[in-house]
């Protein structure tokens, strides 16, 4: 039987390079979409890859391939937290998931598949443990980011209710796995690894990130569409994680709990200061915001229907550190402000 044939957006970074390598695993014909010039230290496999260069994504571009695509999983985003990226943000996380949406219709592909994030998840729950039925209130605190991903949610399953798009929509928490320390989550293995002495009082929630492209994987070979899941291994204090990573690094961990004000004036004193120098604070008020967050995620319904378990945290720890290790990631560490990664 030939291969069934997928799609990938995003192939280059932390989650679509180790997905990647899980569909070649699992046999399938993998085509990925990049830039020209885009780096791919992140997948080793590249040469059983068919890499499609497309600088800009359209429908027409996608639909112009001539390839019937069996399913297309769209991983691709932007991620920022600075006022001047709103337009960026819905331009690429909104408005490029509606056309690649737009683009499986036309292909007829089985499963339309997006990784969205825990960010586009309703808070309005009291216990503060969320799930995919939490209610969404358009006035409660949210990034622009997190209204960025719910509106390409909202597009995708407008789509699918009028036109039959079949869907598959993934909430992952913060992704663990290997990179470059300056990129996606690596950035909290370098925060420790660069010695920085801070952290704040809130809550992490994680998944390893072998366990994201497993879980899309099985959700592909479901029989579930038009479903929406939350990918969380579980949850742990800053001071927590941290302690972990620096036990498995044998590096002292960070030692000093920063509170929510300090972050939030320190957010305040560096945008007054950014805008007088006319450049961009590194810092903003939306993720000052977001430090010290309490909310935890449930990942029960995608437990129960797919018959998924998560990997301990100790193991992502150890495979990401390793891994980093192995490709002489951590010989030098970029540097991270330490008020930024508090946010994370």
């Amino acid at each position: 039987m030939p291969s069934k044939k997928v799609l990938l957006t995003g192939a280059t970074g932390l989650l679509g390079s180790n997905l990647l390598h899980h569909l070649i695993r699992e046999g399938y014909h993998v085509f990925a979409i990049k830039r020209n010039k885009s780096d791919l230290s992140l997948c080793p496999e590249s040469s059983k890859i068919t890499w499609i260069n497309i600088d800009s994504i359209d429908v027409e571009s996608v639909i112009g391939l001539n390839i019937p695509f069996n399913y297309i999983i769209h991983a691709a985003g932007f991620i920022s937290y600075q006022k001047k990226d709103k337009a960026k943000l819905f331009e690429v996380n909104t408005k490029l998931t509606t056309k690649m949406g737009i683009a499986a219709l036309k292909l007829n592909v089985e499963k339309f598949i997006l990784v969205s994030s825990i960010s586009a998840i309703g808070k309005q729950d009291p216990s503060k443990i969320l799930d995919e039925t939490t209610p969404w209130d358009k006035n409660q605190f949210s990034s622009n980011y997190g209204r960025s991903k719910k509106a390409a949610e909202e597009s995708i399953k407008t789509l699918s209710k009028e036109k039959g798009l079949p869907y598959l929509i993934f909430n992952p928490s913060i992704i663990v796995g290997p990179a470059k320390p300056d990129q996606s989550s690596a950035r909290l293995i370098g925060y420790v690894a660069d010695g920085k002495p801070f952290y704040t009082s809130g809550m992490l929630n994680y998944i390893f990130v072998d366990d994201v492209s497993s879980a899309i994987i099985k959700g592909i070979k479901s029989s579930y569409i038009n479903q929406q899941w939350i990918l969380n291994g579980g949850w742990i204090s800053y001071k927590g994680f941290f302690s972990i990573v620096a036990n498995y690094m044998n590096v002292k961990p960070p030692q000093y709990n920063v509170p929510k004000f300090a972050v939030l004036a320190g957010a305040l004193l560096e945008n007054i200061y950014s805008r007088i120098k006319g450049k961009t604070p590194t810092l903003s008020m939306e993720t000052a915001r977001m430090a010290g967050s309490k909310n935890i995620y449930s990942a029960a319904k995608v437990k129960r229907d797919i018959k998924i378990d998560f990997s301990p945290l100790a193991d992502a720890v150890k495979n990401t550190i390793d891994t980093m290790k192995i490709n002489d990631w951590l010989k030098t560490i970029i540097f991270i402000p330490a008020l930024l990664i508090l946010t994370l």
